[in-house]
């Protein structure tokens, strides 16, 4: 019971602090503090979780946020699904039709991208958007992150194209690389181990270095 008067306590004191908090457009802060609902992943220095905004007397919406830890900075990443952390980094598949109010049209066409959000300085990179043409045919992306930055990810693309797709986004690039593509493509064979990237192609190991 002290635990829920503590945290009540303190959400109270923020909406004193800021009597117009909900007319204003709230700060970033104040927005992933306002009222934090549930972790999404965590790790020692990065936090992901979802915060409920309050716009207005009678509304609330979601966003989810990243922090650093060690600095306390918030960065909004929007309405993700699946999340992973390593080092500083936070890489994450996005409807690019989401809103930060997690809104989005599930009957498409929508386009998805995977970004990578360096949690330090709110720096982000996103690869090439992915056409969805609904929500019945989104690719299962299968993904992979290192602490130095790089991403890789893998999908089976819509069914007219009969095919899989392997990406690589390394780190400090902005660029983003296709190391494979075809029908034999195995995307839920994707391995990430230390400097290096796996994939299934034909039956076949394929890989390559990455920092």
């Amino acid at each position: 019971m002290r635990t829920t008067i503590v945290v009540a306590t303190g959400i109270l004191t923020l909406f004193a602090s800021a009597p117009s908090i909900t007319q204003a457009r709230l700060s970033e802060k104040h927005i992933c503090k306002a009222h934090p609902l549930r972790i999404l992943a965590a790790s020692r220095k990065v936090r992901v979780f979802v915060a409920a905004v309050e716009k207005g007397p009678y509304e609330e919406s979601l966003t989810d946020c990243a922090v650093w830890v060690p600095t306390g900075k918030i960065t909004k990443i929007g309405y993700v699904s699946e999340v992973k952390i390593a080092g500083p980094y936070v890489a994450y598949p996005i409807n690019t039709e989401s809103s930060e109010e997690g809104r989005y049209n599930p009957s498409g066409p929508y386009r998805e991208k995977m970004m990578r959000l360096d949690v330090k300085d709110g720096r982000r990179t996103a690869s090439p958007a992915i056409l969805v043409p609904d929500e019945s045919r989104r690719p299962r992306v299968h993904f992979a992150l290192t602490p130095a930055g790089s991403v890789a990810w893998s999908f089976t693309e819509p069914p007219w194209v009969n095919a899989s797709v392997v990406y690589l986004l390394p780190a400090d690039s902005d660029t983003t690389t296709r190391l494979a593509q075809g029908p034999t493509v195995e995307p839920a064979s994707l391995a990430l181990v230390p400097g290096h990237l796996y994939w299934l192609e034909g039956g076949m190991p394929h890989s390559v270095a990455v920092p």
